[in-house]
């Protein structure tokens, strides 16, 4: 039996779900490279979108600095994507993709450990950060070559990518035994910002039987690991000092198995699993220096995170020749093991495709996500608690082929 299907909701069902499920997918998922483009039926095609991102994560204890607590410090983020593609020969056809894979958005009411003040210099200290923010965006080629088996169509796919990584954060310096100045007052901020370039590469393979609208595809994406300098800015009334700093961090690789295919005319079923090696994580070290083979300041993110695991299922139904849609459900365990708040989460997802008359098709969606309560338990008296929370997303993306 042909199983009909002619929009790209139905065509590629997991496309809006890979888009906006990682609203908390495990540790810092974001979005992922647009690759299963590839698979378009037209020669030349081209998807773009961008999904917004408001999770809602509020301390119900923090010793650090109790006024913290009810707070919310979880920033809207926003996760673009951009893929085109286009076939070489018959059997041979290419990916060019952008995306925003990893990144974090921090910003607290005021700096997270204003209780518990680290000395930086004579009379003064870090209260603790007040915004923290990074972010890697990739652009990658991916390629993928066909042949037939046992009547489908067998796929191997190979490719490369490019990361900027860019990490921002803002402490305040406060007072602490300075002549004539209140201990605890504001007397200065401390920047740091790092940037750096980093290169990996994906590999897959995919096997379909387009009459049945059957599909499974396995890929695979290295991680990478971070060593960027940067500058650590201290501005105080004294003066302005400009410090050399650098960093320290990997990011995980990841395999994830997709699988969709038609159910009756019209519907279509699809499901992923992903695995993310999470564990590598551990922490992220920053150290500036006054001059050279003089430390300054420096501070390390503890993580020590577990592997993490993604499932995500649903179905997608054609209306009739001009709209489609789909709902899902995605469940990430956290990766979570007591060094901070990367709980447990489960997402639902719902969306539209849209045959325009102008040519085209618009897609939008929707998403939700359950985020578990969660407490720290290393760092003692310090341990600091989070309140289960929400995560709202919203996505809107556009395709043209022929």
């Amino acid at each position: 039996m042909t199983i009909r299907m002619s929009l790209p909701v139905l065509a590629a069902g997991s496309l809006m779900l890979a888009a906006m499920a990682p609203a908390f997918a495990g540790g810092f998922t974001q979005g992922s490279a647009d690759v299963s483009i590839l698979f378009e039926d037209e020669r030349f095609a081209v998807r773009s979108g961008v999904t917004v991102v408001s999770p809602t994560r509020r301390y119900s204890r923090n010793p650090g600095n109790p006024a913290l607590e009810g707070t919310d410090y979880a920033a809207t983020y926003e996760i673009p994507s951009f893929a085109v593609k286009a076939d070489l020969t018959d059997q041979l056809r290419c990916a060019g993709t952008y995306a925003k894979p990893l990144g974090g958005h921090a910003e607290f009411d005021s700096p997270k450990n204003a209780a518990q003040p680290k000395p930086v210099a004579p009379g003064i200290a870090n209260a603790g950060k007040l915004d923290e923010e990074f972010s890697i965006y990739e652009m990658g080629l991916t390629c993928a070559v066909s042949f037939a088996f046992r009547g489908g169509e067998a796929w191997l796919l190979a490719g490369a990518f490019r990361e900027s990584f860019a990490y921002d954060r803002l402490d305040i310096l406060i007072s602490r035994g300075l002549p004539g100045v209140p201990d605890g007052s504001q007397i200065g901020e401390a920047r740091l910002a790092y940037d750096q370039k980093q290169y990996g590469y994906r590999l897959g393979a995919a096997y379909e039987i387009p009459d049945m609208a059957l599909r499974a595809a396995l890929v695979y994406r290295s991680g990478t690991s971070y060593d960027p300098e940067g500058e650590l800015e201290i501005d105080l009334p004294t003066g302005v000092s400009v410090l050399d700093a650098y960093g320290l961090g990997d990011m995980p690789q990841s395999i994830e198995l997709t699988v969709q295919s038609g159910m009756a005319e019209s519907w279509l079923a699809f499901g992923a699993v992903r695995w993310t090696d999470w564990s590598v994580v551990k922490e992220f070290l920053s150290q500036s220096y006054w001059s050279p083979g003089v430390p300054g300041p420096g501070s390390v993110n503890e993580y020590y995170w577990r592997d993490g695991w993604t499932v995500s299922g649903g179905m997608a139904h054609e209306f009739d020749e001009h709209v489609s849609g789909l709902l899902a459900v995605t469940w990430d365990r956290g990766v979570a093991t007591g060094y901070d708040h990367a709980s447990e989460n489960w997402t639902v997802t719902s969306g539209v495709a849209l045959d325009c008359p102008w040519g085209g098709i618009l897609n939008a969606g929707g998403a939700l996500s359950y985020i578990a309560a969660s407490e720290e338990s290393r760092y003692g008296a310090a341990n600091t608690a989070v309140e289960a929370g929400w995560a709202y997303a919203l996505n809107v993306g556009y395709r043209v082929a022929w």
